[in-house]
Order: structure tokens, then C-alpha cells, then sequence
């Protein structure tokens, strides 16, 4: 019963940690053997996911906080999950994380991501079945949780005939001053 693939999509500083922490605190108190995996890709969101949970009073004896990384090479040695959350899920489509998501296959995920898009273009709807959406960037702006900005970026041409084109003409450049250093 109920959604066992979620996918909560929140900007920056709308607390998807703080809603996650909750999330596990809530779990954990539906039975005593219930047990939460927060996973992160990185050391530093391990500690600052440690810290939000104390800060929010979540009793961490429930909670194992660890690294993808460091799970995937012993995934046996620790405590079956009844549920996890992975923070950043947008990365979720990697060896790593879908050896987890394998490993576990009746376990309810919850995936957190402010940008839940992959670069590579990989659809995130293999994993996940469910989105949910949280408030937007404006409405934190507009509501003084986030401090307004101005976006600068660089123009950039995608056009791959361009490319491509420049790609040949410095081939060719390359060819001739070849052909000069022999001659």
C-alpha cells in the first residue's frame, strides 16, 4: 500500500534535509524495527545531514547517514533498510546507486533533488514513480527564505554543425602545420 518510489522535487533552502529528517523520525516511530538509510555522494552532505538531524531533535539510533560510495562495496555487512532516502537522486541512474536500488527491490525509496534532470538525458521515471513537488524558488524568494538573485552566464552556441565545422578547420590547420614542421 502507498507510494514506494517518490521523488520530492524542492529548490534550494526549501529543506528537503529537514523534510527527509521528518520523513525517517515519522517511519521509525510506525515500528521499533523500522530502520532509515540517508544516503549522499559526498562526505560533506553526510556531516551536514548529521547535523540537521541532532538540530531537529530526530534520535539518530534508527538512522544509518552514509555515503553511496561507501555502501555500494559491502552493501551485506549493514542493517536492512525499511526504507531509504537518497539525497541529490537526480545521480540515482549510476552503477553505484541502481546497485542499491537492486539490492533492495521492496524497499520504499524517497529521492530528493532540486534539479531533477540528468545531463546525460536518462529519464529518472525507472526508478522513481511518483513526483512531488514542494514549494518553487519565487515563492522562497517571495517569502524571504532565500535572498533574490540576477543570473549571468556566458552565451553559448550549441550548434553542432558549428562545431563540427570548427572541429574540421582546426584539423585542417593541424594538417598543414604538420606539413610544414616536416618539409
Amino acid at each position: 500500500a502507498g507510494h514506494k518510489r517518490v521523488l520530492c522535487v524542492a529548490g534550494p533552502g526549501a529543506g528537503k534535509t529537514v523534510l527527509a529528517a521528518f520523513m525517517c523520525a515519522q517511519h521509525n516511530l510506525k515500528n521499533k524495527d523500522n530502520y532509515c538509510w540517508f544516503l549522499v555522494h559526498r562526505q560533506e552532505l553526510v556531516d551536514q545531514t548529521i547535523e540537521t538531524l541532532q538540530n531537529s531533535g530526530i534520535p539518530m539510533d534508527g538512522i544509518m547517514v552514509a555515503m553511496v560510495q561507501t555502501v555500494t562495496r559491502k552493501i551485506e555487512k549493514y542493517k536492512k533498510p525499511s526504507m531509504i532516502i537518497f539525497d541529490e537522486s537526480q545521480h540515482s541512474m549510476s552503477k553505484s546507486w541502481k546497485k542499491i536500488i537492486d539490492f533492495f527491490p521492496d524497499v520504499p525509496i524517497v529521492g530528493l533533488s532540486g534539479s531533477p534532470v540528468r545531463l546525460d538525458g536518462k529519464p529518472l521515471g525507472s526508478i522513481f514513480t511518483d513526483l512531488c513537488e514542494t514549494v518553487s524558488v519565487r515563492w522562497l524568494i517571495d517569502n524571504h527564505y532565500l535572498a533574490d538573485f540576477d543570473y549571468f552566464a556566458p552565451k553559448v552556441d550549441f550548434d553542432e554543425k558549428k562545431k563540427k565545422k570548427k572541429k574540421e578547420q582546426k584539423g585542417d590547420k593541424d594538417k598543414k602545420k604538420r606539413k610544414r614542421d616536416v618539409i
